[in-house]
């Protein structure tokens, strides 16, 4: 596992004692099941951490998690814009921000999602107004033109008070009662119907170590690792996730806050994007940059951790005229400052430390590049970073 497993996995224990704690029934669902059953171990670098409870259980679970400091529950009850029918336990300690789903999460930590074994199934005119608010919620454009015709009905109901449909909804799909059957329903798919009597036959499974257990009933584990396979645990987040386990949400929006950085551009622009993908060269430009600008903010805060306790070496050395030394020191930097400027954007986290950088590079003979530097430095960065 990675680091950031290792926090999903540290979640998914937390998780497992609540509903142990609580008589709540949690089994291992998609990519972790798959894991469990082939080799016992997670491996690729998937964040995608998903269970499944009944939905009998929700407000027990949610209870229970309201008295845990800096742990919740988000789901349609919380946010109107939430995309799906699920339930996502987050840490409210750690920043997890999915850029392709601006806006559509509150709470931006590290999560587990809790997808729902319903024993009721909705009726024709209910699964419309579900299948609607998923694919408005989610800014999703497949499904056809049945799944747009049902986004833009739950468009023109929502001008009504959308927090009270939603909130709504959320509480008929997953109806608190017992039932003969159990109805599953992944965001944006088909219903799955299983009988009742598969969750009285239980086996256990391990994954690194702990143990879980999930209904042994073929049809059921075939169903929650369709689709899921070696290739699929291994996946390339570079441009489109931006995760810290260490670093609460609330603090890194602020920093972005405080520094003007417009996190917003990224949620339109990809708006734009994923409503029909729009090529129009312009719009394009626009989401490159959104992105790159929130990506350089996170190069600029990792710099600042690394540099923060050399900053007196650097000093010192720069007093002592040991340019080599230097040259060693901030080659990290360097090399980081070099790439953004291939995107026309400039780096800097700290003034001092910056003004040495240039007067290394003019000493090597790079006065034009330096100069260049100099002009892409936007005014908030000429000052020191105050986390």
């Amino acid at each position: 596992m990675d680091k950031n497993q290792s926090k999903l996995f540290e979640l998914l224990l937390e998780l497992k004692q609540i509903c142990k704690k609580n008589k709540i029934d949690m089994y291992l669902n998609e990519k972790l099941l798959y894991s469990a059953l082939n080799g016992g171990e997670i491996t690729g670098n998937f964040t995608e951490f998903s269970v499944t409870i009944k939905a009998k259980d929700i407000k027990k679970l949610v209870s229970a998690v309201n008295k845990i400091e800096n742990r919740s529950i988000e789901s349609l009850q919380t946010n109107k814009n939430f995309p799906g029918f699920h339930l996502r336990y987050v840490d409210e300690e750690s920043l997890f921000f999915p850029l392709l789903k601006y806006g559509q999460y509150e709470k931006m930590g590290f999560a587990i999602d809790i997808n729902i074994l319903s024993p009721t199934k909705t009726s024709k005119f209910d699964n419309v107004l579900e299948l609607g608010i998923e694919n408005l919620n989610s800014l999703s454009v497949s499904g056809g033109l049945k799944a747009k015709v049902y986004a833009c009905l739950v468009f023109v109901l929502c001008l009504f008070g959308k927090k009270r449909l939603t909130k709504k909804m959320f509480n008929k799909v997953n109806k608190s009662t017992e039932g003969k059957k159990y109805y599953y329903k992944k965001l944006l798919s088909k219903v799955e119907k299983y009988d009742a009597s598969i969750f009285e036959n239980l086996k256990t499974v391990t994954l690194n170590g702990e143990k879980f257990e999930v209904p042994d009933s073929a049809e059921y584990i075939g169903n929650r690792i369709a689709g899921v396979d070696s290739s699929k645990l291994k996946v390339n987040y570079a441009t489109s996730q931006i995760l810290d386990p260490n670093m609460p949400y609330k603090e890194y929006f602020e920093a972005c806050k405080k520094r003007k950085v417009k996190v917003k551009v990224v949620g339109f622009s990809n708006m734009i994007f994923l409503l029909r993908k729009v090529r129009y060269q312009f719009a394009r430009r626009k989401i490159n940059k959104a992105w790159d600008v929130m990506f350089r903010s996170k190069d600029r805060f990792e710099l600042y951790d690394y540099y923060k306790p050399l900053k007196n070496d650097i000093l010192k050395l720069y007093g002592e005229k040991n340019y080599d030394e230097l040259r060693k020191i901030l080659e990290p930097y360097l090399l980081k400052v070099e790439y953004w400027y291939s995107k026309k954007l400039g780096l800097s986290f700290d003034p001092v430390i910056f003004d040495i950088l240039v007067e290394l590079l003019i000493m090597d003979g790079r006065e034009k590049y330096a100069k260049e530097l100099i002009n892409m430095i936007p005014k908030q960065h000429k000052v020191p970073m105050a986390l």
